[in-house]
């Protein structure tokens, strides 16, 4: 039995790792695939361009049959065409220079975008931050008020606890003389010197115990001021504490407006000056090189040693735009190439595909039948 169970584990095994190999060629088949067809679409892409591509290197070639003619043409004329090199060679100067200033210029545009792109944002933050100072002054502008009542808050517990200490010592004196007249028999009125009767004294003590009353309720009173005052002092001297920091933040926030202030004074001056002369120079300098009329003395000079020529049976300006047109269409021969390699390599890419195909409808059964 244990042979058995070993051997079917084994065919388990087995059949797992065939499963798995199965699953993995046709993972691989498949990312083959996807290549395959990643390739048969740049090819096709490229031969879908089949006559852009032979169109431009027809003219190409034409532009260099009429450069071998103009060249043929221009060797009788290098004496005359020697003229040239003057004129030329300040109308490039010229350009370069233009070109250099343009693109200083084009920086300077970038920067002040920029900058103009900052100003809602400054003054934003212009906004906020004077809002900021309002709420602070306005907190800051309590502080006299709370110095002022924290001031009447000492002076009036100073007098509750000095009349306290009054009301103690007259009350202290008053229970001395009641207890004087509860404890003595025919004492005299304090008044009149005059022996009191029995009724008489109940009603002097009643009266001493009425003031000694009032007295004591006052003191009360003063006591639950104290206390009272107490707490009031202390959220007073809180509040008093916390004006320090707020001065500080707002000699912090005072600084940060005229930082903001300053930048946002820059930016507009920035703004203004590149309005007034960058951007029309700019402007300038985008027509002259479009329109290339710079050097105007060179070009002038330039035309008229070219009408010379042309007079002579020479050119000069139609063999300068054959010569361009030649340089610019050179990069058509490496496109027809790219071209006739893509025709070449797009059959047997096609061919391949079809292989994965029938190689993936093949590992697909294979792994659904182990499954």
């Amino acid at each position: 039995l244990a042979a058995s169970l070993e051997e079917q584990r084994r065919l388990v095994r087995m059949l797992e790792s065939q499963l798995q190999a199965a699953r993995q060629r046709l993972a691989d088949h498949s990312a083959q695939r996807a290549a395959r067809l990643a390739e048969q679409t740049t090819y096709a892409q490229q031969l879908a361009r089949e006559e852009e591509v032979k169109a431009a290197y027809a003219r190409w070639q034409e532009a260099r049959k009429d450069l071998e003619r103009w060249e043929e043409v221009a060797a009788n004329f290098r004496q005359h065409d020697q003229q040239r090199s003057a004129p030329l060679m300040a109308i490039r100067a010229e350009r370069s220079r233009l070109e250099q200033e343009l693109q200083t210029l084009q920086a300077q545009e970038q920067a002040i975008r920029q900058g103009a792109e900052r100003l809602p944002v400054l003054e934003k933050q212009i906004q906020e931050t004077d809002a900021s100072l309002n709420t602070l002054a306005a907190q800051l502008n309590e502080r006299p008020a709370v110095e002022n009542s924290l001031r009447a808050l000492h002076t009036e517990g100073g007098e509750a606890q000095a009349e306290n200490r009054r009301l103690r010592d007259l009350m202290n004196d008053l229970r001395e003389r009641i207890d004087q007249l509860r404890q003595i028999e025919g004492a005299l009125c304090p008044l009149c010197g005059q022996p009191l009767n029995a009724e008489e004294r109940e009603k002097l003590i009643e009266s001493l115990e009425a003031e000694g009353r009032e007295m004591a309720d006052r003191y009360r009173q003063n006591q639950k001021f104290m206390q009272e005052s107490e707490s009031r002092r202390q959220e007073m001297e809180a509040r008093l504490s916390g004006f320090a920091p707020m001065e500080n933040e707002l000699r912090r926030l005072h600084r940060l407006a005229d930082q903001l202030d300053d930048q946002l004074q820059q930016a507009r001056t920035s703004l203004d000056g590149w309005e007034a002369g960058g951007a029309l120079r700019l402007v300038e300098v985008r027509r002259l090189l479009e329109q290339e009329t710079y050097a105007p003395e060179a070009h002038t000079e330039l035309e008229h040693i070219n009408a010379a020529l042309k007079e002579l049976g020479y050119d000069a300006a139609s063999h300068d735009a054959v010569r361009r047109a030649e340089q610019e269409g050179r990069s058509s021969e490496e496109g027809l190439r790219q071209l006739e390699a893509a025709r070449a390599a797009l059959t047997p890419v096609e061919r391949e595909i079809q292989r994965l195909d029938e190689q993936l409808q093949s590992d697909t059964t294979e792994v659904t039948a182990q499954e």
